[in-house]
């Protein structure tokens, strides 16, 4: 216990330097990395140095608590840091792949989620979609629209649900129990959605 506190108090310290924008080497460094990779992926617009930093700090806490030994602080929060900027891009990629299917308009005009629903889906089918999905709780729903609509992984939705006290901390058995509450919604769309095909051919 006392050597999680050593090191959660290093890596305290090691953060603060490097967001307060210190001239020793290591903190430059760190900050510097993460400026030339939030470039290099498109993301210098889109994400702030401190956020990335941050976001590596509570990966590489949560690292700790759960018996990592770190002896290079710098160095771990460089590779944490720079996962996390890969996360960043990859859900910038679909988000932009979303955006593109939505705003997409055919030769006639009409959007193609209504393509979607007048293309193999029925009315009747959408609507009863729709009503399966008022059906879920209010965590059900809020945990698939993290997950599905916005493509958040499963630690950030633990940390949102965190800060909406909705959880009262992280770590990875928090993970597992959101991940299990989101495959249990998913199966109650999915009955849903088969009971409306088998009375549909009936």
């Amino acid at each position: 216990m006392d050597e999680d506190f050593n090191q959660l108090k290093v890596l305290t310290e090691v953060v603060k330097d490097a967001i307060s924008h210190k001239e020793n080497g290591s903190s430059k460094k760190l900050m510097y990395f993460i400026r030339r990779s939030l470039s290099q992926m498109g993301l210098t617009h889109e994400c702030e140095e401190s956020e990335i930093l941050i976001q590596a700090y509570l990966r590489t806490r949560d690292k700790i608590l759960s018996g990592t030994r770190i002896s290079n602080y710098s160095a771990y929060l460089t590779r944490v840091a720079y996962f996390v900027i890969l996360d960043e891009s990859k859900r910038r990629n679909r988000r932009g792949k979303l955006n593109k299917k939505l705003s997409y308009v055919d030769s006639e005009g009409g959007s193609m989620t209504d393509k979607v629903y007048t293309e193999g889906m029925s009315d009747e089918l959408v609507s009863s979609l729709w009503s399966s999905f008022e059906s879920l709780t209010a965590r059900e729903r809020h945990i698939l629209i993290l997950r599905i609509v916005k493509g958040l992984p499963w630690r950030e939705i633990g940390y949102l649900m965190v800060q909406n006290g909705q959880e009262k901390r992280t770590g990875r058995s928090v993970e597992s129990k959101l991940r299990k509450q989101g495959e249990r919604a998913l199966a109650k769309l999915r009955k849903q959605l088969l009971s409306v095909n088998d009375e549909s051919l009936q």
